[in-house]
């Protein structure tokens, strides 16, 4: 009879309580595939949390870049020039095209900092009404009030002739206006016709106290913002106030570096006061801005350069009662994920990184008008 010989060892609780080699392989490899997708998971995570992270943060650049724009154009002066073409009396004499500023906004279509920088004037774009431009960014430079509260000064009305003079670059101010003039500085002249307001820009290059009243000069002698003729020429009367003004200037940096942003508040130590480029915000890639005028069917939105319908409120810069600022902002750092490449609508190229980008477009109205 045959025995079966069976290893001592191989018992029912050996059996029982063992695991084969093929056992062991198969929970190794399902143990590393989930420690594997664990590991993605928490990796994608990490990932999507700081891809959040970055959009999050660029809606809050965003929202308060769009908020520092909104504040910069919309305290623009209302600003009606008195010229020939636009008169505030029957004596204005100066062509509107004799004059230095034209408008509380002045849009600088297709220009960079660069560009602003290389300008020896205030002279109007020579591209204003141009439908075609080469650059794909834009600036401008507005007109902004300079006093804080209040501020009160007024012709003399009591002067020997006319005021302001209309033979000399010269008008004469009340007493109490002294302490409140400085040389150098730039101010508006303000009156209306009873209908309208009309504005016109100046520079004092002397200031004479004359006891029962004070002597104001406007020299437009080698001077950048003083219209030949002096504001006489312009149609004004005793019935005109001045207010302390300066200009701002915002362009794209060609270079890169973001939006920059300038101030120009001449004094009697520098009659020309262009001050240094700071960065408005480093974070701009692309920005344009689509002045809006109104027509007798509603409001006519400009192209970036000004495309004038003709009609009385629609042919000149001082027509322009408010913009639509249109930027894009891009991360300071690129995305982690291939699929957050993200194109600037702005450019004509199609960007080709990783870079998040948010665009914002929006109206803001001159509130001074």
């Amino acid at each position: 009879m045959l025995r079966s010989h069976r290893n001592p060892f191989y018992t029912r609780e050996a059996r029982v309580s063992g695991f084969s080699f093929v056992e062991l392989s198969i929970a190794l490899l399902l143990f590393s595939m989930v420690g594997l997708g664990v590991f993605s998971y928490f990796k994608n995570s990490g990932r999507q949390m700081s891809d959040s992270q970055s959009s999050s943060q660029l809606t809050k650049v965003s929202s308060i870049l769009s908020d520092q724009l909104k504040l910069l154009f919309s305290q623009a002066v209302h600003y009606v020039p008195s010229c020939l073409d636009n008169p505030l009396a029957p004596n204005a004499t100066i062509a509107c095209a004799d004059l230095k500023f034209f408008g509380g906004i002045t849009p600088y279509p297709g220009h960079s900092r660069e560009d602003i920088d290389a300008l020896n004037d205030f002279d109007l774009p020579d591209n204003l009404e141009s439908q075609y431009l080469n650059a794909e960014m834009d600036a401008a430079r507005i007109i902004r009030f300079d006093y804080q509260d209040s501020f009160d000064c007024s012709l003399y009305k009591d002067h020997a002739s006319n005021n302001p003079s209309l033979a000399l670059e010269k008008f004469w101010v009340v007493p109490d206006c002294l302490s409140k003039l400085e040389v150098g500085r730039l101010y508006i002249m303000v009156d209306d016709d009873g209908t309208n307001s009309f504005t016109n820009l100046f520079q004092i290059t002397a200031v004479t106290d004359q006891i029962s009243e004070v002597e104001v000069e406007t020299s437009s002698i080698d001077n950048l913002y003083n219209q030949t003729g002096g504001l006489g020429v312009s149609g004004y009367g005793t019935g005109a106030r001045i207010f302390p003004v300066y200009l701002e200037e915002i362009a794209l940096n060609a270079a890169g570096g973001g939006l920059m942003k300038r101030d120009i508040r001449p004094s009697e130590p520098d009659l020309v006061g262009k001050g240094d480029w700071v960065v408005f915000h480093s974070q701009v890639e692309s920005f344009q801005l689509f002045p809006v005028t109104l027509t007798a069917t509603g409001g006519h939105i400009h192209s970036r350069s000004m495309n004038y319908s003709g009609e009385p409120t629609d042919d000149a810069l001082d027509d322009i009662v408010g913009v639509l600022p249109w930027y894009v902002v891009r991360s300071s750092s690129e995305g982690k994920r291939e699929e957050v490449a993200q194109d600037n609508p702005i450019t004509s190229i199609v960007e080709s990184d990783r870079y998040y980008r948010k665009q914002e477009k929006f109206f803001v109205a001159l509130i001074n008008r």
